[in-house]
């Protein structure tokens, strides 16, 4: 099996599972913005929903308040589902907008990765460019 994180993972049937195209819509997500950028692109996001935050949110909030040494409000965001995120060709499993919006692909909303990265980008009010030095410590971009 290839060691790359983001490579399928297969069963001993030659199977795709779950868990390897996660972690490529993973990859994706927590790269997006850092590739555009300020640049101008197109987004799509289709079938957003509403979402009920889960109970294990306020966990990571606070995770994510500790890691940043910054703090905020889980209650002023508001959460959606969406069945895709796409600015241009690129396909994301989460997306963070002013001024308090995350917007989470349906089946991630259990992934700590996906919905920690966006609470990050709430915290920091933005920060497309994932230039700020809270991301390294909290050790949510890829790398």
């Amino acid at each position: 099996m290839d060691s790359d994180p983001t490579s399928e993972h297969r069963t001993r049937r030659g199977r795709r599972t779950r868990r390897g195209r996660r972690a490529q819509h993973v990859a994706a997500a927590l790269c997006l913005f850092s590739a555009l950028g300020c640049e101008a692109y197109t987004l799509s996001v289709e079938n957003r929903q509403p979402l009920e935050p889960l109970p294990i949110y306020a966990t990571w909030w606070a995770e994510t308040e500790a890691c940043s040494g910054r703090s905020g409000d889980l209650g002023r965001i508001e959460w959606f589902t969406a069945t895709t995120i796409r600015a241009d060709d690129v396909v994301a499993s989460g997306l963070w907008s002013p001024p308090h919006r995350i917007v989470v692909i349906r089946g991630f909303e259990e992934s700590e990765l996906v919905v920690r990265h966006e609470m990050l980008h709430d915290l920091l009010e933005g920060d497309a460019e994932h230039a700020r030095p809270e991301w390294d410590v909290c050790m949510l971009i890829p790398r």
